[in-house]
This record gives structure tokens, C-alpha cells and sequence, in this order.
């Protein structure tokens, strides 16, 4: 069991809360029982951490995945990783691991998934998360994994500049498998309506314009607007993470 407020919140109660992401509250609890530290509660999003890197960073040789039980933290030496201090830009095309700041002890019945956050897709700031003893990225599993996350941090199209403190990526916890079938899935996309096209209509799941597939929806890109998106310019200037977003000139790093 783990301290929920000032009584104890047995293992089955969690389950009976329904299988899936926790919710803010039971993520609040868990920083609360000290299964989460050095994060602050005020990272807790509905249904979703936000991840702070910390002050550890260092530059390493290459992309990597840890081996079955082995710590990041063992996988430095093979990296040739040199120590990233703050305030130093991350060049462009190059690999950094950064600490995430806080220590993770999940309970038995918990796992967890991780995922950028849409401001690094944005940015082509490339991000994945790699967890202790994991050789996958993006996945803290097993059910009560424990020990260090690190976010691989490769900037693909200018420097950047990032302040300790900031959030590059959110991590799911959940209790059980979430993903819908096929069937459950289709059901659901024809009750609540999904999706909808550009006059309002809801899209059917029969349409051309969406596919069901492996629990998840996949859609198209929509080619026929003016401007159908944005490359990255390549330029010197340093895109500064830490930075208002009103400060910074779109034009300067972006062109339609």
C-alpha cells in the first residue's frame, strides 16, 4: 500500500479505480508516498507527468539503449560521454542524456509510457525516453519498475538552448493494458464521433479518410491548404527553450 492524504490506499483500491492512466490525483498521491520524488506536484498533468530534466547532461558518442537490467547511469563509460554543463548550447546533430530530475519507485500494479511533448516535434528537437534497465525507449516497464529516467536529446535542424527545470516529456502511468480492440474501438469512434471533417460532419470509420488500426487512429495530412506546413531554415541563431515564446521571431528559424 501506499499514504493517500492521512490513511492508507491498498493496492486494490487502486484497481478498482479502472484500468488505464492514472489520474492527477493518484499521481499527486504518489509523489505524496515519496514513489516519486525531487518532482514538483505541480508537474502533475490530468492524466500525465511532466518530466524536468535535471542539471546531470552529458554530450555521448551516439544513440544507445541500455541492456536488460543495466542502469543508464553504467551505460556512460561505453558512450564516451562528456559532461554538458548549463547554459551551454546543444549543437545541432549532436547526443546529449539528460537526467530526468526526480527518482521513480512504481507500485506492483503500476508501468509507464512516455512521449514528447508537441513543443520539441515542433522545434525538431528529437526526444525519447530512456529508463534504467529498459531496452526499449519511451517504456518503464514492468509493473513496479524503479530507478532513473534520462531523455536523449538530439536537436535535428538548429542549436538550442535548454534551462534546467524545463519539461521535454510527459510519462503515462497506467494499471493495466489500455488499448482498445479493433471491435471496441470501432464502436466507440461510431458513438462518440471522434472526428469530424473540415464542414462539421463526423467521419465514419468506414471513411477513406481514417484507418483503425493496432488500438490507434491513423489519419491523414490535409495537402490542399495554402500552406501545408513549415521547414526548418537551418539557422545560426540558437532557439532558446527557456525563452518567452513572444520573444522569439518564427521567421528566423521557420519558412512556409
Amino acid at each position: 500500500c501506499y499514504i493517500h492524504g492521512s490513511y492508507e490506499l491498498k493496492l486494490e483500491e487502486v484497481r478498482e479505480m479502472g484500468i488505464g492512466s492514472l489520474p492527477r490525483r493518484v499521481l499527486m498521491d504518489l509523489i505524496t508516498a515519496g514513489r516519486i520524488t525531487g518532482i514538483d506536484p505541480k508537474l502533475a498533468q490530468s492524466a500525465s507527468l511532466d518530466l524536468p530534466i535535471g542539471e546531470e547532461c552529458y554530450r555521448v558518442g551516439s544513440i544507445f539503449l541500455p541492456r536488460t537490467g543495466e542502469p543508464v547511469r553504467e551505460c556512460l563509460k561505453r558512450l564516451d560521454a562528456q559532461v554538458h554543463r548549463e547554459g551551454v548550447i546543444y549543437e545541432r546533430g549532436v547526443s546529449y542524456l539528460a537526467r530526468v530530475a526526480g527518482d521513480f519507485k512504481f507500485l506492483p500494479s503500476v508501468y509507464g509510457y512516455a512521449n514528447p511533448k508537441s513543443t520539441t516535434g515542433r522545434t525538431h528537437t528529437h526526444v525519447r525516453m530512456v529508463a534504467d534497465g529498459v531496452p526499449s525507449y519511451d517504456s518503464a516497464v514492468p509493473s513496479g519498475w524503479k530507478g532513473e529516467l534520462w531523455l536523449l536529446i538530439i536537436p535535428k535542424s538548429f542549436p538550442v538552448r535548454i534551462p534546467v527545470g524545463k519539461t521535454l516529456a510527459q510519462l503515462r502511468l497506467c494499471n493495466g493494458y489500455t488499448k482498445l480492440d479493433r471491435t471496441d474501438l470501432e464502436l466507440a469512434f461510431e458513438k462518440y464521433k471522434l472526428l469530424f471533417d473540415p464542414s462539421g460532419e463526423p467521419i465514419h470509420c468506414e471513411d477513406q479518410l481514417v484507418r483503425v488500426d493496432e488500438g490507434s487512429l491513423v489519419l491523414t495530412v490535409n495537402l490542399e491548404t495554402e500552406i501545408v506546413g513549415w521547414e526548418c531554415s537551418e539557422p545560426t541563431a540558437v532557439f532558446d527553450f527557456g525563452a518567452p515564446s513572444k520573444s522569439i521571431d518564427a521567421d528566423e528559424f521557420f519558412v512556409p
